[in-house]
């Protein structure tokens, strides 16, 4: 029966995790600040522009491929193929550092999903009136 439990726990947080998965759509740019009236010139000298900082490294690949290492442990989770979940998994954790933060406990969350589906599978189910 506690084996049950394990399972269906394990289950219902890898499917959480799955539902979980939103994309989040970037903000449109602001607009270029308004040009100064013709003939006028400005007070003070425009500023430097701010050094550009690198995007995150997390891009639509990356983000991508998590999505399907995701989805494959998931499905052998289910299956009980808890080496091949095992190996999705250590990938995913290689790639967490490329990744968004709410990425990341996404893959925080599948481990231990993986981690309870294999402590039930130790488990032994005894078998009533035999």
């Amino acid at each position: 029966m506690k084996t049950i439990q394990w399972m269906s726990a394990g289950l219902l947080a890898a499917g959480l995790l799955v539902a979980c998965g939103k994309e989040e759509t970037p903000s449109a740019p602001s607009p270029p600040p308004a040009a100064p009236a013709a003939g006028v010139t400005p007070a003070t000298p425009a500023a430097p522009a701010a050094p550009t900082v690198p995007a995150a490294p997390a891009t639509a690949d990356v983000t991508a491929k998590a999505q399907t290492l995701i989805d494959q442990a998931n499905g052998y989770i289910a299956d009980h193929k808890l080496d091949l979940a095992d190996k999705a998994v250590t990938q995913l954790e290689a790639l967490k550092p490329n990744l968004p933060t709410d990425w990341q406990s996404k893959v925080d969350t599948l481990r231990k999903a993986l981690d309870a589906a294999k402590a039930a599978n130790g488990m032994s189910i005894p078998k009533i009136g035999g």
